[in-house]
């Protein structure tokens, strides 16, 4: 649970948290000091405070979980479970409507029911290896994506963007939750070279 709220966390709930935790840090710094001083202000309760505001947000600020991503490229960890195992990736004319689902130990089902095509780039290993994406068979509605292979999505509107699968944990298959990390690169020319 703990592990889950961690890479949850949005952008302003991590900043917000990571300025009250260095606010809480100087606090200690300057208690430290008027203590050695002998200051006859009090440091303590300021400092306890701005703790226990950095912990119990930490813990109960409410958040969604992230299921976009409006970045041409970038890595993400994610329950495949959960939001009928749909994430977004890009925006505007970029964007991706990716789907996955449980398959193997070691893989996922990869559809292409929100992007026009989904295709596997066997061999690539890396993004930097596919030149030509549009050679690659798109005639199937799912693939099966093994972790460490390449598949090449089309969206709706001629753009192309390479996933590549990194992990999967599955609780059916005895890992303590259901997850999955890929990284993917969108090329915003809509061309079909990633070279």
């Amino acid at each position: 649970m703990f592990h889950n709220t961690l890479y949850r966390l949005e952008r302003n709930q991590k900043v917000s948290l990571a300025c009250l935790a260095t606010l809480f840090l100087v606090l200690c710094v300057v208690w430290s000091i008027t203590d050695a001083m002998k200051a006859s202000f009090n440091m303590e309760p300021i400092v306890v405070f701005f703790g226990g505001i950095s912990t119990l947000l930490a813990v109960w600020w409410p958040f969604s979980p992230g299921y976009r991503d409006k970045r041409l490229k970038g890595r993400i960890v994610a329950d495949f479970t959960c939001n009928n195992g749909r994430f977004s990736i890009g925006n505007g004319e970029l964007t991706f409507e990716l789907k996955f689902s449980r398959a193997g130990v070691d893989s996922l089902h990869f559809y292409n029911d929100h992007v026009e095509s989904v295709a596997l780039i066997p061999g690539a290993g890396a993004f930097e290896n596919v030149a030509d994406c549009t050679s690659a068979n798109f005639t199937s509605r799912v693939v099966n994506l093994a972790e460490g292979q390449i598949a090449c999505v089309k969206n709706k509107l001629g753009h192309y963007a390479l996933v590549q699968l990194l992990s999967v944990r599955d609780t059916k298959r005895g890992d303590d939750r259901n997850e999955f990390s890929f990284r993917y690169l969108i090329n915003p020319k809509q061309a079909t070279n990633f070279t």
